[in-house]
């Protein structure tokens, strides 16, 4: 059995942490993506709600790597934890240098 999340269920991940992080702030905008998030997808979305989702949610999913010698964008599986690791790294960053700013953590609490 696939048990790989589709679209729909990156889309309502993602779309929680953003509204918990209050990247979402326009009213009419936080409506849909919490309606989004309760169907589990963009498949109740009337036509107005899609276009509003085309035009001010969506494009908030598209984040780009804070390490300034990558040109990244966070994997919209990623955004979760992106945002999980955000105070603790000091930044939001994509998948790779997720992983390499993890290790220079460590290793720096390490030699304290």
């Amino acid at each position: 059995m696939d048990t790989t999340p589709d679209y729909n269920e990156l889309v309502a991940a993602a779309l929680e942490v953003l509204l918990q992080e209050e990247v979402i702030t326009h009213d009419v905008s936080i409506g849909i993506a919490k309606k989004i998030i309760g169907d589990g997808g963009l498949g109740k979305l009337s036509d107005n709600q899609m276009r509003v989702f085309n035009n001010y949610i969506e494009p908030l999913l598209h984040i780009k790597c804070e390490n300034e010698d990558c040109k990244d964008e966070i994997d919209l599986a990623d955004i979760p934890e992106a945002y999980a690791q955000q105070f603790d790294l000091g930044g939001l960053f994509c998948e790779e240098c997720l992983y390499i700013e993890a290790r220079i953590a460590r290793e720096v609490e390490k030699d304290d």
